[in-house]
């Protein structure tokens, strides 16, 4: 089974806790979506949702694995961390059932109690919106594998056809507004499909195009483009995804995105990363980011995004050791020279 001994044992203490109390806590999204898939959950954090207060649900695992909690009211989360008492789980996330208004397209949400039922209609995508109670007949399902084969037999809850979309490597939006809400979904979605080797259905694809070409992604700012196109980046289906990046023209309305991600810069980023082990093609990429900071990027504009001194100057020294790479260094600049200088 793909479970850890320490998530069984906190699998195990969570229904212990159900039995005297009126809170009941699931397994959620990207959980479930790995263990369909068959992917070890060892090195990941098991996130559980709570219907009721996620504060009252890790002050009680601290508590009882020696621990720290940090709770973040607006969001209606907590963390326990700094646990003691398992092997190698150092800690867990927390989230109470909410619902979720934007303001405006791209802000962030505001946040309210909801049901598990609401919670799960939030999500970006179907894949992601499948949950099942934590309970005894579960853990022994898990370690069988029982559940994996009948997961209706267990409450399994699949409102949105997550799970067939899963098998079938389908990326699913649950509402038309999605992207426009959160502009970050379409970066998420694209990670998913080059790591499932999918696609998304039709109405998905058709309203993310349609989202690109308002401009949505000038609705959130770089930081957090920045941050999803860096998680895209260390995916072991980098080279997949930025072909997905190009297709779809994603840009951001800074100088910064707008020429990391031109055509012209994947395809050269693909064309040198031929035949490279996906961590060398990540090296890459980074050469061009590095070469894009000579003269036509400030330090300033860097660092704005969440890049400090001492990262820029490690990327910069990643770039000169991998410069040799098929002439990158000479393709690269002349592929930015035609953008100005801010």
């Amino acid at each position: 089974m793909s479970l850890s001994r320490d998530q069984f044992t906190l699998l195990r203490v969570l229904v212990e806790r159900s039995k005297v109390s009126t809170q009941r806590c699931y397994l959620v999204g990207g959980v479930l979506r790995d263990l369909f898939l068959l992917n070890s959950l060892l090195d990941r954090d098991v996130d559980i949702l709570v219907d009721g207060s996620a504060g009252e649900e890790a002050s009680f695992i601290a508590e009882r694995f020696g621990g720290s909690v940090r709770t973040f009211n607006k969001f209606l989360t907590a963390k326990a961390e700094k646990l003691t008492g398992f092997e190698r789980l150092n800690e867990v996330d927390f989230a109470s059932a909410r619902k979720e208004k934007y303001p405006a397209p791209g802000s962030l949400p505001q946040v309210l109690p909801a049901s598990v039922s609401e919670d799960l209609a939030r999500r970006d995508f179907s894949i992601n919106a499948m949950a099942v109670e934590i309970s005894t007949a579960l853990v022994q399902g898990l370690e069988s594998g029982d559940f994996l084969n009948q997961p209706h037999s267990y409450g399994f809850m699949d409102s949105f056809g997550g799970l067939k979309d899963l098998r079938e490597k389908v990326l699913r939006i649950l509402h038309q507004e999605s992207f426009r809400d959160d502009p970050t979904r379409i970066l998420r979605g694209i990670r998913y499909c080059a790591r499932l080797n999918g696609a998304f259905d039709g109405e998905t694809e058709q309203s993310l195009r349609e989202a690109i070409a308002s401009g949505v992604f000038g609705s959130i700012s770089t930081q957090r483009f920045f941050a999803d196109l860096k998680r895209i980046l260390k995916e072991p289906t980098v080279r997949s995804a930025l072909g997905l990046l190009s297709r779809y023209s994603c840009r951001n309305g800074t100088l910064l995105v707008n020429v990391v991600l031109s055509d012209e810069m994947l395809a050269i980023a693909g064309e040198i990363s031929q035949g490279l082990e996906p961590e060398v093609q990540l090296e890459v990429f980074r050469l061009a980011l590095e070469v894009l900071s000579k003269g036509l990027i400030p330090d300033e504009e860097w660092f704005a995004f969440g890049m400090n001194r001492k990262g820029l100057g490690r990327l910069r020294a990643e770039a000169l050791a991998i410069a040799g790479l098929a002439g990158g260094v000479h393709e690269l600049e002349a592929a930015v020279k035609k953008y100005p200088k801010k």
